[in-house]
């Protein structure tokens, strides 16, 4: 049997996600496969463990609607673009750009904020 190891193949996991799963003892996906729900709820840390034992089984998994509280944007200026002047231009496509987002999504907001860190 084929075994496909998480960190010697491009899989799409992420750092973080190859960390956890080693750190409960999945090195490969025959090893995810084999977890009982109770591992996998304990890697993912409550019910989405659940839901991932029950699509590996191949059921179709319902999830609840999810509500979007915030919209963001953020970008990291190149040292030559530290100054006010790229900095607001930046800042107002980074704005429209937020403002966009949340026309699509069907929001409306009686205020938008920005931060800005040195």
């Amino acid at each position: 049997m084929y075994k496909w190891t998480f960190s010697t193949v491009s899989t799409g996991i992420g750092r973080r996600m190859d960390v956890r799963l080693k750190r409960h003892g999945i090195y490969t996906v025959e090893s995810l496969c084999n977890s009982n729900k109770a591992h996998l709820k304990e890697v993912w840390g409550g019910i989405e463990g659940e839901r991932i034992y029950a699509q590996l089984r191949g059921e179709d998994v319902k999830r609840p609607p999810t509500h979007r509280q915030t919209v963001g944007h953020s970008h990291v200026l190149p040292p030559k673009e530290r100054n006010k002047d790229d900095a607001f231009a930046v800042l107002n496509r980074l704005l429209q750009k937020a403002a966009m987002r949340m026309r699509c999504l069907g929001y409306v907001t009686g205020a938008m904020s920005m931060g800005v860190r040195f």
